[in-house]
């Protein structure tokens, strides 16, 4: 009986040390699919899906919350936030290992376009929460020093490269006399550290993605009472609002063809995954799994 006993107990362990080693199920990330977290299986974790919605597959199962999913331009790489550090998964070698970062508080990856560097934020939270935008290239198989973009006080958050790679949009916090703090959008310079304001809505404006074209960034905001995505045009410096609907509409990623954008609504009780035409005359609802989905990216 006590063999027994200690037979489950051994075998258990080992199928947690399995799951904590080999935790990314999916070999290939493929085109046009959508990379998302969620909630359904009781802890958050990493989960794919077709645009219509057809082929759901979760890739993570760990005891860990993932998050925050990035995939390399390459498709051989993932990127996530697990336990407040950013992990890595390699589909060639099937491994996954932690960035090598100094200790803190990582969320918000973001490839760059060429594959060969992310921008990500760095959190601090004692004196007081600050973040800051940070960068690490590759060189190969070689992780780089990571080089810190940005400087507290302002605090600037999710990192958006533009598609030649040389400049970041972000939210910046900012603090208003009447509203508190805001967040607005921003675009900074990589190489001068120049940074630009780009919308005035003195409003809660932040979770940028820039088109494929590079002519446009869709962001979620506040301004008009509710959250809905917005597109800032940045040859003509205007906007333009995309969704309208009583519900929150946010967390916006751009379609590899720059035609449509996929975002989380929950227009229909829980947060899931909608897509929505560059014209805002089509939407249709790609995830039906009446839990919380996040931070949808769609691979190139």
């Amino acid at each position: 009986m006590i063999q027994h006993r200690w037979k489950k107990i051994i075998l258990t362990l080992m199928i947690f040390l399995f799951w904590e080693t080999v935790s990314v199920s999916a070999r290939t990330f493929l085109p046009g699919d959508i990379v998302f977290s969620s909630n359904l299986s009781g802890n958050w974790d990493l989960y794919t899906v077709s645009p219509d919605g057809k082929q759901l597959r979760q890739i993570t199962q760990t005891p860990h919350d993932e998050l925050s999913p990035a995939v390399s331009p390459d498709r051989h790489h993932l990127v996530f936030q697990k336990k407040r550090e950013l992990w890595w998964y390699a589909k060639d070698s099937d491994t996954q290992e932690r960035l090598p970062l100094p200790p803190g508080i990582y969320a918000h990856p973001a490839w760059k376009p060429d594959g060969s560097a992310l921008a990500y934020i760095k959190y601090t939270v004692i004196p007081s929460d600050q973040g800051e935008l940070w960068q690490i290239h590759r060189n190969g198989t070689v992780w780089e020093e990571p080089r810190r973009l940005t400087t507290f006080p302002p605090m600037r958050v999710y990192p958006s490269y533009s598609p030649d790679g040389t400049r970041l949009a972000c939210a910046e916090f900012k603090r208003d006399p009447v509203l508190g703090v805001i967040e607005e959008i921003g675009v900074l310079d990589i190489e001068t550290g120049a940074f630009q304001q780009v919308t005035r809505d003195k409003a809660d404006s932040y979770h940028p993605a820039w088109s494929p074209n590079g002519k446009q960034i869709v962001y979620v905001s506040n301004k008009t009472g509710n959250y809905d995505i917005w597109i800032y045009h940045l040859e003509t410096e205007k906007n333009t609002r995309l969704t309208r609907h009583r519900s929150f509409d946010g967390e916006p990623v751009w379609s590899p063809a720059g035609d449509e954008i996929a975002f989380v609504s929950s227009r229909t009780g829980h947060r899931e995954i909608w897509i929505i035409s560059l014209s805002g005359d089509r939407l249709r609802r790609v995830t039906d799994i009446k839990k919380t989905c996040s931070r949808p990216f769609w691979v190139k």
